[in-house]
């Protein structure tokens, strides 16, 4: 199922869907409210703006854009996903972990569930359980690359190269919630967190560099 969300997701960058998406929204300020409405900056560093999502399949193509400037990032928090994916990179990069549970593996950590924001932008992580982790593989992946993941994989990017832009298809939604692991020292717990919405102008200006980024790779092809 990862291969066949991979290649849907290639071929919606490379026949120039996405780029028109992204015109459409750009294009009219009801249609971008509505994106606005549902894009946020992720606790993981990133603006993740949905485009569109497949009435029948329930499928969501998702923009992740990391700020152009170096800044303060440190590696993301370990999680799965509700949802097998596929990514596709149109610029940057990024050094990836997959980990595992294991009892007798190094790294302690208490097991939370994260759901779905929906329309809030508050979100709270429920703690389920103590456990240990352990990091099976690291690697990384630079554009053009693509790959895809199962919703069961633990991972985490370690670093990311400022600016970095990714395209994403989440797969049909297969689970309630998302396993976030985290450490003692982690600043995340139990307190709601509350996201931030970009503005009409910000967002604006990160679709404009993604539809551009997507025009240099189909003329690339």
């Amino acid at each position: 199922m990862e291969q066949v969300l991979l290649t849907a997701l290639k071929d919606v960058v490379e026949d120039g869907t996405t780029a028109r998406a992204i015109s459409r929204i750009v294009g009219d300020r009801h249609e971008l409210e509505v994106c606005r409405g549902s894009a946020y900056f992720h606790a993981n560093g990133f603006l993740k703006c949905p485009l569109w999502v497949e009435p029948a399949t329930g499928r969501k193509v998702v923009v992740h854009a990391w700020p152009q400037s170096a800044g303060r990032w440190s590696a993301e928090h370990i999680h799965d996903h509700r949802w097998d994916f596929a990514s596709v990179l149109l610029c940057g990069g990024y050094r990836y972990e997959l980990f595992e549970v294991s009892s007798d593996a190094e790294l302690e950590v208490d097991i939370h569930e994260y759901r779905s924001l929906g329309a809030s932008v508050e979100y709270q992580l429920v703690r389920s359980a103590p456990s240990r982790v352990g990091r099976v593989v690291g690697g990384e992946w630079t554009a053009p690359a693509g790959y895809a993941l199962h919703r069961s994989v633990l991972h985490r990017l370690s670093s990311v190269q400022p600016g970095t832009v990714t395209l994403v298809l989440q797969g049909t939604v297969e689970a309630d919630s998302t396993r976030v692991a985290l450490t003692a020292n982690s600043r995340l717990g139990s307190s709601p967190v509350v996201v931030r919405r970009p503005t009409s102008d910000e967002l604006r200006a990160e679709l404009l560099r993604v539809r551009e980024l997507l025009r240099f790779r189909q003329r690339a092809d």
